[in-house]
């Protein structure tokens, strides 16, 4: 019986001669363990992982005609993450540049010697803009723009939360419950942390309609009314959101679109000097 290492030169080679996934970067994973079926997925980045197993060289035209037959479901998943991938914007930190608050976009406006460093400034023109103190937005960059996010966001999720814990019950069932706008990175909107009873939100998440922000809270609440639930998401977390916020699907859907284009707190050179 041939090695992994050797199916994975060879079946490649077989692959690439047939052209069965010439339209799609792919990566061939060999796995020696015992069982015969293939198998393939699409990654986030529209890629395409191939997975079979140890196989005799007289088998590698199955994989072949197995991944022709598969093209169109292939070709299907690719254009579907391709469609949904991020589409995250660079910023450059100059006069008019746009900033969205809790479905709201103000312009940044720098300025010099305004205090405090970062204040939202509404104008009877309905502009609405972010008053940026000029030396320091030059020297922290995004870093300032990011704790703005962090510290109005938080403002904003405190009172969104006492209303959810009395409309959900959770006063008295769950001491002490807390959330905090933070930094959490790129990946999560929010996470519910069960032993300090605190409820973490990224503040990318602050950019969004506030009912994309109501939903996160909602659905890491609904954690903490089950701690004990063998699944993740399972049936009894269902059934909370459910209670509480019947169309919470829809707006998980909703949200999709406009999560792909969240600013992440990349910039670009050409700030304001």
């Amino acid at each position: 019986m041939p090695d992994a290492a050797q199916v994975s030169t060879e079946l490649r080679y077989v692959i690439d001669e047939s052209k069965a996934l010439r339209r799609h970067p792919y990566e061939l994973v060999v796995s020696e363990r015992r069982w015969r079926t293939f198998g393939v997925t699409v990654k986030a980045d529209g890629s395409v992982v191939v997975r079979v197993p140890v196989l005799e060289r007289e088998d590698y035209p199955q994989v072949v005609g197995w991944l022709v037959k598969q093209a169109p479901r292939i070709a299907g998943l690719v254009a579907q993450q391709r469609a949904t991938a991020p589409a995250h914007p660079v910023k450059r930190l100059i006069p008019g540049e746009a900033f969205d608050l809790l479905g709201a976009s103000y312009r940044l406006r720098p300025v010099t010697g305004y205090e405090p460093v970062i204040e939202v400034d509404y104008t009877g023109s309905g502009n609405k803009f972010l008053m940026a103190d000029r030396a320091t937005l030059a020297r922290r960059g995004a870093r300032l723009l990011v704790d703005w996010y962090v510290e109005q966001g938080q403002i904003y999720a405190e009172w969104e939360l006492d209303h959810w814990v009395r409309r959900m019950g959770l006063a008295g069932r769950v001491p002490d419950l807390r959330v905090r706008g933070r930094d959490m990175g790129r990946t999560k909107w929010g996470r519910y942390l069960g032993r300090e009873h605190r409820i973490e939100l990224n503040w990318q998440l602050f950019q969004l309609d506030k009912r994309f922000v109501q939903y996160v809270i909602v659905h890491e609440l609904a954690h903490a009314t089950r701690p004990a639930e063998r699944w993740h998401h399972g049936p009894l977390w269902e059934g909370e959101m459910d209670r509480v916020l019947p169309h919470w699907r829809v707006v998980r859907e909703a949200m999709t679109e406009p999560g792909r284009h969240v600013w992440q707190g990349d910039v670009r050179a050409g700030g304001e000097s």
